[in-house]
Parts: structure tokens; C-alpha cells; sequence
């Protein structure tokens, strides 16, 4: 339980040292805590964080972060206690050392210095392997549980769960922060909150192709062409089998009025992909110059474009619900008799 203080400067739990995240503190060190909404104000109203949450469920009212606030921001929501922002996501890291340099030290008083190293590195990378690995694993069994939220659109309750997993797991292991923070990003992109989206999307960019593509998207929709297409150029490197990543690229490029550089794209696909059907079907419309059509990726589309889903989905309701055709007998089908 948390205890809610009405004068709006702390947010505590029964035992824990309180953090203050109230105006006394410098903005530049907690841009996502510019100050606390007392007992009554909705959130929203104030902006902040809202006190009376468990951590995790706190809501966080549009921060202003730029992608160089990860380091600081990355440890600094609700469910972060001061330990956590000291030590950082190092357990794994430490528990390795303590075990590598064990070993080091009982080699050496047997054989020597030089006769430890080699056990003591055979140590330290097979711990840091096998506690990752056991990370990774309660990760993704808790992951898993997204899934029936996110179909049940109990949006709210799947970002509590990850800052959950963040809380519980985010010190392990190296990037995880990151890599969850991309996650609570995707659900913000769907929704089409792109400016909530973008900072969360590039804390967990770092070899995230989808993270990436989503980021250079955003950016096209706001105008930031060469923002755009650099991270295009991140997505292809990060995920260089990914057809949607060309395909998204391609397609921006020509409604940009690039089509020399779409076919680029493609061909640069083509390269990484050469059999495949749809980038095939794309360079041959760009040659010709006739309109792409986004719908030849098929549902993967919509995921970075929810919008055109969204209208597609309006078209749909406006048209009704279409009549079921007539069934037509098979050609030579014999017909039952008339009575």
C-alpha cells in the first residue's frame, strides 16, 4: 500500500525511504517527476506522476524526454527504489565477477596466478550466460500474459504489467529496461499517440528493428524527413530479413516523390531477400510507375500504420455489411428435380 501525502511532495511505501519527485528537485535530473497530483486532481491535470499507485500503475502524464534521458529515466518511475538507481541493471554482472574471482582466487592458491585466469574467464562469461538466459526465461513466461490484455484492450492493466516486470527484473539484466520501455511504446504507437510513443520507442531501440521502423515512421508523419530515413537505414541493419522494413521505406519514399530512391530501397531488399514475392511485385510497380498498394504486406502493415486501418474500418462501416452472394451451381452439376 501506498501512503498518499496531501501536501504533494512524496510518494512513499510503509518501511521504505521515501524519494522526493516534488518541484524542489531539478527537472534535468527527473524529467519524468516535474511534480506530484495531490488527492483529488485526475491525473492529467497536473502532469506527473500520481501518488496512491502501486508501483507500476502510477500514471505517467506525458514526460518530455529526449532519447539522451534514457540512462536517467530508465531508473526513474514509481516502481524504482534508490538501491535499483545506484546499483543499475548489474546483478547478473556482479554475481559473475564475485563468482569469476572465486575461482580465481581458489585456482591461485593451488596452482599459481597464472593458472587461474583462464578458469576464472571460463567462469564469469558461463554465470553471465546462464543468469541471463534464466532472466530471459521468467521474462518471457510473464511476457506472455500481455497477450489476453492486450486482445481484451485492457490497455492500462498491460502497462501496469510491464512496469511490474521492469521493477522485478529490470536491475537483472542488461538492456531490459530498454527493451520493455519499447514494448509500453508499441501500445502508445497503435493507439496512435505518437508523441508518447517516440521517447519510449528510442530507450529500447538498440537492435530493435521494429522499435526502429516505428520511430522512423513517427517521424515522417511529423515532418522529419532526414530523421526518417536515417532510421529507416537503422531498421535495415537491424533487421535486414525484415520485408516490412524495406517495404515501409520504399513506400514513404514515393509518396515523398522519391522514386528513385524507393527503388534503391527495394533493390537494397532485393538483396537481402532475393526471392521474395512481394519486393519483387514493388519493383516492378516503381519501374512502371504505378501506385504501390500497402496492401500486398497484408496485416503486418497495420501495425505500424493503424491509421489506415482505422479508415479502412470506417469505409467498411459506412458501406454495411455486404450481402452474401448468390451460391451458383457447378458447372455441370445436375440439378434436383422439380416436384
Amino acid at each position: 500500500m501506498v501512503v498518499e501525502h496531501p501536501e504533494g511532495d512524496r510518494c512513499a511505501r510503509p518501511g521504505d525511504p521515501a524519494t522526493r519527485i516534488g518541484p524542489d528537485v531539478e527537472p534535468a535530473r527527473h524529467p519524468a517527476h516535474r511534480a506530484v497530483v495531490p488527492a483529488g486532481d485526475p491525473p492529467g491535470e497536473r502532469g506527473g506522476v500520481r501518488c496512491g499507485a502501486d508501483p507500476g500503475e502510477a500514471d505517467l502524464v506525458k514526460p518530455d524526454l529526449s532519447s539522451e534521458s534514457f540512462d536517467v529515466f530508465a531508473f526513474d518511475h514509481p516502481g524504482v527504489s534508490v538501491t535499483d538507481k545506484v546499483i543499475g541493471p548489474m546483478i547478473n554482472l556482479l554475481l559473475s565477477v564475485g563468482l569469476g574471482l572465486a575461482t580465481f582466487g581458489g585456482v591461485t592458491l593451488w596452482l599459481g596466478p597464472v593458472a587461474g585466469v583462464i578458469p576464472a574467464l571460463f567462469v564469469f562469461f558461463g554465470a553471465l550466460f546462464l543468469l541471463g538466459l534464466r532472466v530471459q526465461r521468467a521474462v518471457e513466461k510473464r511476457v506472455a500474459a500481455l497477450t489476453p490484455m492486450l486482445e481484451a484492450r485492457n490497455i492500462k492493466g498491460a502497462q501496469a504489467h510491464i512496469r511490474q516486470i521492469q521493477s522485478d527484473y529490470g536491475r537483472w539484466q542488461f538492456l531490459l529496461r530498454g527493451q520493455l520501455e519499447a514494448q509500453l511504446g508499441m501500445i502508445d504507437y497503435v493507439q496512435m499517440k505518437w508523441d508518447e510513443a517516440l521517447p519510449r520507442l528510442q530507450r529500447g531501440q538498440w537492435r530493435n528493428w521494429s522499435a526502429q521502423l516505428s520511430i522512423a515512421a513517427i517521424h515522417f508523419r511529423q515532418g522529419r524527413k532526414v530523421e526518417a530515413w536515417e532510421a529507416f537505414a537503422k531498421a535495415a541493419k537491424s533487421g535486414k530479413k525484415e520485408v516490412i522494413v524495406y517495404g515501409v521505406w520504399a513506400i514513404l519514399r514515393l509518396r515523398d516523390g522519391e522514386r528513385g530512391e524507393a527503388m534503391a530501397v527495394v533493390t537494397q531488399g532485393l538483396e537481402a531477400l532475393p526471392d521474395n514475392g512481394n519486393l519483387r511485385t514493388l519493383k516492378k510497380r516503381i519501374a512502371n510507375k504505378k501506385k504501390a498498394d500497402p496492401g500486398m504486406f497484408g496485416e503486418i502493415w497495420y501495425q505500424f500504420f493503424p491509421e489506415d486501418m482505422a479508415k479502412k474500418m470506417l469505409v467498411r462501416g459506412r458501406a454495411g455489411p455486404q450481402p452474401a452472394a448468390a451460391q451458383q451451381p457447378r458447372i455441370g452439376a445436375r440439378r434436383a428435380p422439380r416436384r
